[in-house]
């Protein structure tokens, strides 16, 4: 008898083992609604985040290659603005890259390029690029990119690769071959 009035009865033991469960469950499920919630909105913002860079498409067409000089145009053809340069700082970058007499590739990262006209695709209205320093859609802009003396020219016949990069992430790539 002494035993017995000691122990916990089968019923209250089972119900507490039952509550416990019922907690455990509760809020297990809780946590993964929770965790299925927030992947679900940072897929969101992955998604808006990517149809933004969508907004943003330019090209680049190069047309001449000197032993120190790359000049080509860069055209807007998204929706997006393109800043080249606000106060002092350049908001895009020219990556140049080409192959030497001594048969090495050298890759240059250039932030000091020269704008030398913007103007609407195909027009013969330019803008003054100190009142207008970016790119609207459906404008194009005549660069020059000078290599620094430190660096071998590039020989004729030499492969060029000229990749533009937009402050919005997106880039375009042309390669060309030196005269």
């Amino acid at each position: 008898m002494r035993c017995s009035a000691l122990s916990f009865s089968t019923a209250f033991s089972s119900m507490i083992i039952a509550s416990s469960l019922f907690i455990l469950l509760t809020f297990s499920s809780l946590i993964v609604f929770v965790s299925v919630f927030e992947v679900s909105d940072l897929f969101k913002r992955h998604v808006d985040s990517f149809r933004c860079k969508n907004n943003v498409f330019v090209s680049i067409e190069i047309l001449n290659i000197s032993d120190r000089n790359v000049l080509f145009t860069v055209e807007n053809n998204g929706s997006e603005v393109v800043f080249l340069y606000r106060s002092n700082y350049s908001w895009c970058s020219v990556i140049i890259s080409y192959y030497d007499l001594n048969g090495s590739w050298h890759s240059l990262l250039i932030d000091d390029y020269e704008v030398l006209w913007i103007r609407p695709i195909g027009s013969r209205l330019y803008f003054n690029y100190v009142d207008h320093p970016y790119i609207n859609p459906g404008e194009e802009a005549l660069v020059n990119v000078s290599i620094p003396v430190s660096y071998p020219t590039i020989p004729p016949g030499g492969i060029v690769i000229v990749s533009f990069a937009t402050h919005h992430g997106y880039s375009a790539l042309r390669e060309g071959v030196r005269g």
